[in-house]
């Protein structure tokens, strides 16, 4: 009995470090219960039939199709993801075997049972801040250092696997050399993983920084020429009661004046953020939404600082809610409207973008984050599924609501981030 409740376990334990290596919370539904299922019967054949090798090497090649099919997963992309789970599960089962051995006088089933009970916790606390998914991603742009690092380590694993299964015992010699040995090679990769980030942010910063200035240059000399038109304009207004023979003239004369230079300069505001990478994407952005017809509000409340998020990431954020915004408003005919706020905060700042929208769910709207899911076709739901994935990388959170405008409903999308440590 004790047996068949570490097997379930174990198998549990897989199926949440395959998800850790996604980046996704483990999720229960229809598809993990037939996976789980499916294990069980195999591993009860086993036992019963005695298959051998089919039944060692089905419940990976079921897992394998899960990955496609649950995470959109290419078939290469699937098959490193179940070797370096197994490599993971590996490492901790070996590490806990040997803790038990020393710390625990009980049977062998009775440590192979609490050894299980200690890897799936691990898996579901401690995974998600190893940064796993961070290789996973690496090794699939073809990183080679890193794939010949994992090929290492799976043959590694894979021969004290093979002695385990085929004697029922691994070699102390061997044990003891590999365990250290592959305990210092996900160092190596984890030190390697995050010099190579630093790197790619670096040059990110630099590509989106030159790119965005020339947007930048533009804004200021636009607000530079019209600054030299300052004092016509004043004239002109000024002007206007030579003109306009009523009083109620020389009002609606000058309103009309006035609104047409507030529409001229309605960009100036940008320039408080401070930030002139983000002014000159929002401005170059702006301009972009408005030549669909759209109207685009906005409002600057404090000054953009260092935050936690680098600036890459959070035009790539800025831009997916943008676009999603305007796009879910060009097919109206009426309340072609985006509206933006970016409010400075004692601890952080925020960064709102809402729409006119029907009423939606909180259950549909998280269904929004999912990847390829989206009620504008399979590819666009990938922006929200990215927008929570750097939210979940950077320590930043998305939230979204509806609410009342006017009579109509909006959905609003709220993205907050810390302030840079600068310690």
């Amino acid at each position: 009995m004790l047996g068949r409740a570490s097997i379930l376990l174990e198998i549990m334990a897989v199926i949440v470090c395959v998800y850790r290596m996604y980046n996704r919370k483990p999720e229960p539904d229809i598809a993990v219960g037939v996976l789980y299922l499916c294990c069980v019967i195999i591993y009860e054949l086993e036992n019963v039939c005695e298959l051998g090798f089919f039944c060692r090497v089905a419940p990976y090649l079921l897992i394998t199709v899960f990955c496609i099919r649950k995470f959109g997963d290419s078939l290469a992309g699937a098959v490193f993801c179940v070797f370096l789970m197994m490599v993971v599960m590996a490492i901790m089962q070996f590490f806990f075997m040997v803790a038990l051995d020393f710390l625990l006088e009980a049977a062998e089933s009775e440590r192979v049972f609490v050894a299980n009970i200690l890897v799936l916790g691990t898996c579901i606390f401690a995974l998600p801040g190893a940064g796993i998914y961070r290789l996973r991603s690496r090794v699939r742009k073809g990183n080679g250092f890193l794939l010949l690092l994992s090929v290492f380590l799976v043959c590694l694993v894979f021969s004290m696997q093979f002695q385990q299964r085929r004697f029922g015992e691994i070699q102390l010699l061997l044990f003891l050399l590999a365990m250290p040995m592959a305990a210092v090679i996900l160092l190596l990769m984890e030190k390697y993983l995050k010099a190579q980030n630093e790197k790619s942010d670096v040059e990110n910063e630099l590509q989106i920084t030159r790119s965005m200035q020339e947007k930048y240059d533009e804004l200021i000399k636009s607000v530079r020429l019209r600054q030299h038109e300052f004092k016509n304009h004043l004239a002109a207004i000024f002007a206007t009661h030579y003109t306009c023979k009523s009083y109620e003239k020389l009002v609606r004369a000058q309103e009309k004046y006035c609104g047409r230079l507030k529409q001229e300069n309605r960009y100036n505001d940008l320039l408080t953020l401070g930030d002139a990478v983000m002014v000159g994407f929002l401005y170059g952005k702006f301009l972009e939404i408005e030549e669909d017809n759209i109207i685009i509000k906005f409002a600057i409340e404090g000054r953009l600082e260092e935050c936690s998020i680098p600036v890459h990431h959070l035009v790539e954020i800025t831009g997916i809610l943008l676009d999603n915004a305007a796009q879910a408003v060009c097919g109206r005919e009426r309340d072609r409207v985006v509206w933006f706020r970016f409010t400075e905060e004692e601890k952080g700042c925020s960064f709102m973008v809402s729409n006119p929208y029907p009423y939606v769910s909180y259950d549909e709207v998280e269904t929004w984050f999912r990847m390829g899911s989206s009620t504008k076709g399979r590819e666009r739901g990938l922006g929200l599924y990215r927008v929570r994935c750097l939210c979940r990388e950077w320590g930043c959170s998305i939230q979204y609501k509806n609410t009342e405008r006017d009579g109509e409903n909006w959905i609003e999308f709220t993205l907050r981030t810390g302030k840079a440590d600068k310690g």
